[in-house]
């Protein structure tokens, strides 16, 4: 088996893993995607995951305390973006199909936030485009404040 299909293998463990079709009009003057891209395909994913938690909290959540419609809408308590970076491996190019992976590690959760991690992966050339990573605290967009992860957001992300 060669050493692409392995990585290629683990692409496919995350617990969010969307194709997205590389587009003519995201290449730039040097003709491949411009590097703004990769952070679109980021949020592409990392909105997906936020969707597969609230899935996961919502059958953790017996109570129904935890506000799920909120958690993605940005009112009460919810996620924000507070850094991001994007490591390029090479350059992705049209036509090809990227597969973009997102996970949270158990060992990167904090009390007020977690790393996400991403995986940009051309289905054309078989390897890695980018890998990327991004911090995501929890917010009280309620009181404009940063909050500590509740109870059930921690659990969801360790399932």
């Amino acid at each position: 088996m060669s050493k692409a299909r392995l990585v290629l293998k683990d692409v496919m463990r995350h617990p969010v893993v969307r194709s997205i079709p590389v587009q003519w009009g995201e290449m730039d003057a040097f003709q491949h995607v411009n590097n703004t891209v990769y952070f679109k395909y980021f949020e592409v994913a990392r909105l997906a995951y936020f969707e597969k938690l609230v899935e996961t909290i919502q059958g953790l959540d017996t109570s129904n305390e935890f506000d799920a419609e909120g958690f993605l809408t940005g009112r009460g308590l919810g996620p924000i973006l507070s850094s991001t970076e994007c490591s390029f491996k090479f350059p992705l190019r049209y036509p090809d199909t990227a597969l973009v992976a997102a996970t949270v590690k158990p060992e990167d959760v904090r009390e007020s936030s977690y790393d996400m991690s991403y995986i940009v992966w051309s289905s054309d050339h078989e390897r890695p485009a980018a890998v990327g990573s991004g911090t995501v605290t929890s917010f009280d967009y309620n009181s404009g404040k940063v909050a500590p992860l509740p109870q059930v957001v921690t659990q969801a992300i360790e399932d």
